[in-house]
C-alpha cells in the first residue's frame, strides 16, 4: 500500500478538528441537561410542597368537623413500612438507610398524590420524570471528553496499522544484561548430537535461563530461517493467524524478516499481515537469543489467535509445512499453567508432559486454554509437523515461577503461578530440501 499523502494527513486532521467540535457540542447539551432536570426536580418539589400544605389544611379541617377515621390499609402498610425501615435503619450501613429513605418517601408522595385533587399539569409532571429522568442519566452515562479523544486516537492507531512501513517495529529490551547473563549460565550445556528441527521455550522473562537452553541446546544446527509460533496476547489479529510487516531491531542486532514465506503463507486467507508484534513479547522475548545463537537465520514470527478454532489448526499446519524443510528450526513460544496455586499447577503441567510424551496432536484440544498452556494452537502445529517428519521428544527442563524467587518466603507467586517446559524435538532423517524458484524465462 503506498504511504498516506499530505491531502490524506490534512483529511485527518480535518475529522480530528471536527471530532472536538462535536466533544464541545456535547458538553454543552449535557451542561443543559442537568439544568433541565435540576429546573424539573426544582419544580416537582414545589409541587408536592403544594400539595402537601393542601392535604394538611384539609386534614385539620376534617379533624374539627368529624371523627378521625380509621386508617385505609394502604396508610397502614405505609406506616408500617416507615416505622420498619426507620428500625432496620439503627443497623444497616449508611447506603442501605439511604435507600430506605427514598422508597419510604418515594410511598409518601404516592400516597399523597392518589390523595390530592387531580391536577393535569402535576400529573403529566410525573408521568414524564421517569422517563426524562432515564433519558438524562442515559446520555450522561456518553463517555466523557477525555474518553472520546481516546477513542479518537485508537481508531487513528489502527488505521496507522494498515500502513506499511520500512522502519522496524521497536525494541522492547534495551539491557544487554538480562541475555547475556542467561546465555552465561548455559555456557556448558552440550548441544544435542542429533538434528533439532523444533523446540519449546517459554517467553516469560523470569526464566530468561530457559529460553537460553532452549536455544543453546539446538545451537549446532546451521538454520536459514527461524519460524515462531505464538500467541497473540493482546487479541489484536484479525484473522486466525498473522505475519509481521517489518524487521525487528533488538539490542543484540536486527533479526532479519523471511518476507518470501511470509508472502507463501499469506495465499491462505487464515492469514494475514499485522503490526501486533510491535509489542508482542512471545516475540521480542526471544530475538535477542535467536540472533546470537543464529545470526545468519532470517525470522519469520506467527502470532495465533487464542480462540483459532481447532478445525482450522491442521489448516494452519499444513500450509506452514510448504515452508519448512531442513534449514528451518520451528519454535513454539509458550508459557504453559497460567494463574494456579502450586498443586493444581502441578496437576495441569503433568496433564501437559503427559501429552508431549505421548506426541498425539489430537490430545491437545482436551487441554485447557491458559490453564495448560497459553497457545493450544502453537503446541497442535508443532506436534503434528514434528510427527508428520518421524521427530521424537526430549523434554529438557520444567520449572515455576516459585524455582526463581526461591529467596522469598512463602513464595510471592504461590497463588498465581505460571510455568515453564522446554523440550526439543529430534530428527535424524531429514527431509529434502526444498528447491529453489525458477528465475524468469530468459526472452
Amino acid at each position: 500500500m503506498p504511504i498516506p499523502s499530505v491531502k490524506d494527513k490534512l483529511s485527518k486532521k480535518l475529522i480530528v478538528f471536527f471530532l472536538a467540535a462535536i466533544i464541545a457540542a456535547v458538553l454543552s447539551i449535557k451542561t443543559l441537561a442537568q439544568k433541565s432536570l435540576d429546573q424539573e426536580s426544582q419544580d416537582k418539589d414545589a409541587i408536592s410542597q403544594e400539595a402537601l400544605a393542601k392535604e394538611e389544611g384539609s386534614s385539620e379541617k376534617a379533624s374539627l368537623e368529624e371523627k378521625p377515621l380509621e386508617a385505609t390499609p394502604q396508610e397502614t402498610f405505609t406506616q408500617g413500612a416507615i416505622s420498619r425501615e426507620a428500625a432496620t435503619d439503627k443497623g444497616a450501613d449508611a447506603e442501605d438507610a439511604e435507600a430506605a429513605a427514598r422508597e419510604a418517601q418515594a410511598r409518601k408522595e404516592k400516597d399523597l398524590a392518589a390523595q390530592s385533587p387531580s391536577n393535569p399539569a402535576e400529573d403529566s409532571f410525573l408521568s414524564n420524570r421517569e422517563s426524562f429522568t432515564k433519558a438524562v442519566e442515559e446520555f450522561q452515562a456518553m463517555p466523557s471528553p477525555p474518553d472520546l479523544v481516546a477513542a479518537i486516537l485508537s481508531i487513528e492507531a489502527a488505521d496507522a496499522e494498515e500502513i506499511p512501513s520500512d522502519e522496524p517495529y521497536p525494541a522492547l529490551y534495551t539491557s544487554k544484561t538480562l541475555f547475556i547473563e542467561a546465555m552465561e549460565q548455559v555456557s556448558q550445556l552440550e548441544p544435542s548430537k542429533n538434528k533439532v528441527t523444533g523446540v519449546i521455550v517459554p517467553h516469560h522473562m523470569l526464566a530468561p535461563d530457559l529460553i537460553a537452553k532452549g536455544f543453546a541446546f539446538a545451537r549446532s544446527g546451521k538454520y536459514k530461517r527461524v519460524v515462531i509460533l505464538c500467541p497473540d496476547h493482546f487479541k489484536r489479529t484479525k484473522t486466525t493467524a498473522s505475519v509481521p510487516r517489518r524487521s525487528f531491531p533488538t539490542i543484540l542486532g536486527r533479526s532479519a524478516l523471511d518476507d518470501e514465506d511470509a508472502q507463501i503463507l499469506l495465499e491462505d486467507p487464515l492469514f494475514s499481515q499485522s503490526d501486533l508484534f510491535s509489542h508482542e513479547h512471545a516475540i521480542q522475548a526471544l530475538l535477542p537469543f535467536i540472533i546470537a545463537y543464529f545470526p545468519e537465520a532470517t525470522v519469520l514470527p506467527v502470532a495465533l489467535s487464542t480462540k483459532a478454532p481447532v478445525e482450522e489448526w491442521p489448516k494452519l499446519a499444513e500450509k506452514l509445512s510448504t515452508i519448512i524443510n531442513e534449514d528451518t528450526l520451528l519454535v513454539q513460544s509458550t508459557d504453559f499453567s497460567h494463574h494456579l496455586q502450586q498443586d493444581a499447577a502441578k496437576a495441569r503441567d503433568e496433564e501437559s508432559l503427559s501429552v508431549l510424551r505421548a506426541m498425539d496432536p489430537d490430545l491437545i484440544p482436551g487441554l485447557h486454554q491458559s490453564g495448560n498452556v497459553d497457545s493450544k494452537a502453537s503446541m497442535f502445529i508443532l506436534m503434528s509437523l514434528q510427527k508428520a517428519a518421524g521427530a521424537t521428544i526430549e523434554i529438557l527442563d520444567h520449572k515455576n515461577a516459585c524455582d526463581y524467587l526461591q529467596d522469598r518466603e512463602p513464595c510471592p507467586a504461590a497463588s498465581d503461578l505460571t510455568t515453564y517446559i522446554i523440550a526439543a524435538y529430534l530428527l535424524k532423517d531429514l527431509p529434502a530440501a526444498r528447491p529453489e524458484k525458477a528465475g524468469p524465462k530468459a526472452p
